[in-house]
């Protein structure tokens, strides 16, 4: 058990260390013949870049999220309706929720203690944990 906790806790450490797609790999779209538009502007705190292109006939507008130079969420947009793609915030507690899962039926309160985790991942994991114990 203690392996499929060290994967997800390793899922967890990943997201939190990875940027995501940048602004300059979407820009590079535009050279693509399907790509129309690649555009990027400020909203309040955050940067967001939406691309838009031709599939099948319907032109969709993907628009990307980013908090300092993570990207924070990925929406898709087809005939005025928005679909979200992925959030890195509904990620990050997907994985947390079944790290914690698994900790609370496998581990005692003292073995989940042990565990050595980076600073700011214990303190979610511990706040959570204290939501459900």
């Amino acid at each position: 058990m203690f392996d499929v906790v060290k994967y997800k806790l390793n899922q967890l450490i990943d997201l939190m260390i990875t940027d995501g797609v940048q602004p300059s790999d979407l820009v590079d779209n535009i050279f693509n013949y399907n790509y129309s538009t690649v555009n990027f502007y400020k909203h309040q705190d955050c940067i967001v870049g939406e691309v838009c292109f031709d599939d099948e006939n319907q032109t969709a507008l993907m628009r990307y999220i980013y908090n300092v130079r993570q990207v924070i969420r990925i929406e898709e947009e087809v005939k005025g309706k928005i679909t979200i793609c992925w959030d890195r915030g509904m990620r990050e507690k997907d994985i947390l929720n079944k790290v914690l899962d698994l900790l609370v039926v496998n581990y005692s309160k003292g073995e989940i203690n042990q565990f050595t985790l980076p600073e700011n991942l214990a303190t979610k994991l511990k706040f959570e944990y204290l939501k459900i114990a």
